[in-house]
C-alpha cells in the first residue's frame, strides 16, 4: 500500500490499506479465536494499540510521515476462505525513501514517488529549502512527503519563496506518469521548486504510484558544454595551426621568391644580368635579363643542371645552331650561347612583349579570316627561309607562334622553338647522330599523318599541314582533332577527314579559305601546296586580305595594352604561355630505336 496519512481520532481502516482489514468470517472451529478477539487475551492486554478503532496518537510517526503497510492474506487451505491477514507496518523514511535516496545523481538529482493526485508520497531531497520556501510545515517532523503537491512553481524575484497561486498544473514527469505515459526529457521543464530540470518517470500500475527522476538542466548539460568547450578548443587550435602553417608557408615563399630574386640579382651570365623569372617549359626556364653594358633587353633561355642529360643537352644545342643560322625578321632571333657558373647551358634571344596564339584565341575566341590571313602569310615567310637553308621546323603550333609590336609594326609574327628542327635529306645533310632523326616528333594535334607512320619522310609539307591546322585553330578555337589520350588522335589524324570550317563558323570563313585549309590538311603530302609560298599565294588571293589594315591592328593593340595595365601583371612576355589542359598539347618526342617517350616543351 503506498505512504499515506491517517486523520488523529477518526474511526479509520487505512491503516491496514486503501481496502480495509478483512471481514469478520465465522466458520467451524473459529468461534474461540473470535471470542479472543473480541474479549481480548487471557491477560486482557492488547498487543497494540487499536487503531482501526481510535487512529494512531497525536504524536505518532504516523501522523508526521505517515505510514506504509504491507500485507498478505491467509487462506484455510480446507475451504479455500481467508481466515486472516499477515501484515508489515513500516515507516517510509526508514524504508522507502532510503531505497529512493540510492538513485540520488550528482549534486541536483533526486528520485521520488507521488500518486494519482500528484502528492510526493516520499521524502524530497530538499526538505530543508522547501522549508525556508513555505512549501512545507515549520514544525519538528514535519517532510515533504504526504504534504507537497507536485505543481509547477515559479520563483520571485528576489529568489527566495515560490509563487503558488494560481499554479494548477502539475509538473510535467507527473502529470504524463498519472496519464500512464512513461518517457524521458531533455528539454528543460519547471519543477515543483520553479527550477529548470529535465527527467525520467515511470507509473507503477501494480502498486498505484509513479516514479520520478530530476535534475537541474544546468548539471545535466555541463558535461555536454564541456564537450562544446573541448571541441571549440580544438577547433581553435586547429585553426591557429593552419593559420600558423599558413604564414610560415607564405613566409616560406617570400623568402624563397626574395633569396631568389637576390641570387637571380647576383647571377650573371656572361654580359647578362638576370632580372625575374618569366616562363618554363620542356626545354628550359626563360628568364628576362638585360646586357649589362648595351643594356638591351633580352630573354636568356637556361638548361637546368637536372635536365642536362646527353639528350636534351645535344637538343638544346641544336636549337641554338640552327636558329642562328636564320635571320629573317618572323624568325626569333639569338644572340649569344654559353655555360653558366653551375654547369647549365643557356642562350640569349631578343625579348618579346605580346602574346602567342594560344593565349590569343583562348582569351579573345576565334579571329576575323582577315586576320588570320595576315598572321599565316607571316608564318609561311619565317618557314620560306628555314625551308630555303634545308630545315624544317617539325613543331608548328600556336604556342610556338608569337605575336608583337615590333618597328612600329601591330601583329608581327614571331616564330620561336626550333628546338626540333632537323635538316631535309633533299638537301643532302642529314645528320644520322641526331637524337630525332628517326623519331616521331612534335604535336599531336598538329603532326602531319607521315609523321607517325615514317619520320624520316616528313619534309617541309609536314611544317604546310602544321600550319593549316593553326589556321583552323585560329577560325574556329578548336583544334581539328580532339581526344583524351595520344593515341586517340593519332587515329583521328591518319583515319578520318578534317571536318568543314564552314559547317563549324558559318558565313565567318569564305567557302575559298575553307578549301584552301583543307587542301593543306591532305593526308597525303604530295595533295598539299608544295611549298609555303604557294600557301601564302593561296591566301593573300582571298577577298578578305587586307581587310586587317593597319588601323585595325593598332585599334586592337592600344586596347590590349590599357587591358595589361589594368592587369598589373607580367602578361604577354615571351614564355608566358598558358599550361596544356591536355596530353595532347605538349610536345611529344618517341624516340623509336629506344622506344623511349619523353615530353618537351608546350
Amino acid at each position: 500500500v503506498p505512504p499515506f496519512r491517517p486523520t488523529a481520532g477518526a474511526r479509520n481502516r487505512r491503516g491496514f490499506g486503501r481496502r480495509g482489514p478483512p471481514p469478520n468470517r465465522t466458520s467451524a472451529g473459529s468461534s474461540e479465536s473470535n471470542r479472543q478477539q473480541r474479549s481480548g487475551p487471557p491477560n486482557g492486554r492488547r498487543p497494540f494499540p487499536d487503531m482501526r478503532r481510535t487512529g494512531p496518537p497525536q504524536n505518532s510517526p504516523a501522523l508526521q510521515s505517515g505510514f506504509m503497510q504491507a500485507a498478505a492474506p491467509i487462506v484455510d487451505d480446507t475451504t479455500g476462505e481467508v481466515i486472516g491477514a499477515l501484515g508489515f507496518i513500516f515507516n517510509p523514511e526508514t524504508a522507502f525513501t532510503r531505497i529512493l535516496s540510492v538513485s540520488r545523481r550528482g549534486n541536483s538529482g533526486e528520485t521520488f514517488a507521488f500518486d494519482q493526485r500528484g502528492l510526493m508520497i516520499s521524502k524530497s531531497r530538499w526538505d530543508e529549502n522547501l522549508r525556508n520556501l513555505g512549501l512545507i510545515d515549520d514544525r519538528p517532523g514535519a517532510t515533504s512527503a504526504l504534504s507537497l503537491e507536485l505543481y509547477e512553481r515559479k520563483l520571485t524575484s528576489d529568489g527566495k519563496s515560490i509563487l503558488s497561486e494560481g499554479s494548477s498544473e502539475l509538473i510535467l514527469p507527473v502529470r504524463e506518469a498519472i496519464q500512464g505515459n512513461n518517457g524521458v526529457t531533455t528539454q528543460p521543464f519547471t519543477d515543483y521548486q520553479g527550477k529548470q530540470a529535465v527527467g525520467v518517470w515511470r507509473w507503477l500500475p501494480e502498486y498505484q504510484f509513479g516514479m520520478a527522476l530530476l535534475m537541474e538542466a544546468e548539471e545535466a548539460y555541463r558535461p555536454l558544454r564541456i564537450l562544446r568547450y573541448i571541441f571549440l578548443i580544438l577547433i581553435l587550435v586547429i585553426a591557429l595551426f593552419g593559420i600558423g602553417v599558413s604564414l610560415l608557408t607564405y613566409l616560406g615563399f617570400l623568402w624563397k621568391q626574395r633569396a631568389g630574386e637576390a641570387e637571380m640579382k647576383a647571377l650573371r651570365l656572361g654580359q647578362y644580368t638576370l632580372d625575374h623569372k618569366i616562363g618554363e617549359g620542356g626545354m628550359g626556364v626563360v628568364y628576362k635579363a638585360h646586357h649589362a653594358l648595351l643594356r638591351r633587353e633580352t630573354a636568356i633561355k637556361i638548361l637546368p643542371v637536372s635536365k642536362a642529360d646527353p639528350t636534351m643537352i645535344q637538343l638544346f644545342e641544336r636549337e641554338v645552331q640552327l636558329t642562328c643560322r636564320l635571320h629573317h625578321p618572323n624568325t626569333i632571333q639569338v644572340y649569344d650561347y654559353g655555360r653558366a657558373p653551375d654547369g647549365s647551358f643557356y642562350y640569349a634571344m631578343e625579348y618579346l612583349e605580346g602574346l602567342n596564339l594560344m593565349d590569343l584565341v583562348t582569351q579573345y575566341g576565334p579571329q576575323p579570316e582577315s586576320r588570320v590571313i595576315y598572321i599565316l602569310s607571316q608564318v609561311c615567310e619565317s618557314l620560306k627561309e628555314a625551308h630555303q637553308l634545308g630545315l624544317i621546323h617539325r613543331d608548328i603550333k600556336p604556342a610556338n607562334i608569337f605575336l608583337c609590336s615590333r618597328g612600329g609594326m601591330n601583329d608581327f609574327v614571331k616564330t620561336l622553338d626550333f628546338g626540333l628542327v632537323m635538316p631535309l635529306k633533299s638537301m643532302g645533310n642529314q645528320d644520322n647522330h641526331l637524337p630525332l632523326s628517326s623519331s616521331i616528333t612534335g604535336t599531336p594535334m598538329y603532326m602531319p599523318p607521315e609523321a607517325l607512320d615514317n619520320p624520316q619522310s616528313v619534309d617541309e609539307r609536314g611544317d604546310i599541314y602544321s600550319l593549316a591546322a593553326v589556321g583552323f585553330f585560329l577560325l574556329t578555337g578548336r583544334s581539328i582533332f580532339e581526344g583524351d589520350s595520344v593515341s586517340e588522335v593519332f587515329h583521328k589524324q591518319t583515319h578520318e577527314a578534317p571536318p568543314s570550317m564552314k559547317s563549324i563558323m558559318g558565313d565567318d570563313v569564305s567557302e575559298e579559305m575553307d578549301q584552301i585549309l583543307r587542301k593543306a590538311l591532305s593526308k597525303k603530302p604530295e595533295d598539299r601546296p608544295g611549298s609555303v609560298c604557294e600557301l601564302r599565294e593561296s591566301l593573300q588571293s582571298l577577298p578578305a586580305y587586307g581587310n586587317w589594315t593597319a588601323l585595325h591592328r593598332q585599334e586592337w593593340w592600344t586596347a590590349w595594352r590599357k587591358e595589361i595595365a589594368l592587369k598589373s601583371g607580367s602578361e604577354g612576355n615571351i614564355s608566358n604561355p598558358p599550361p596544356p589542359s591536355k596530353i595532347t598539347e605538349a610536345t611529344l618526342v618517341v624516340d623509336l630505336n629506344s622506344e623511349s617517350r619523353s615530353m618537351a616543351g608546350q
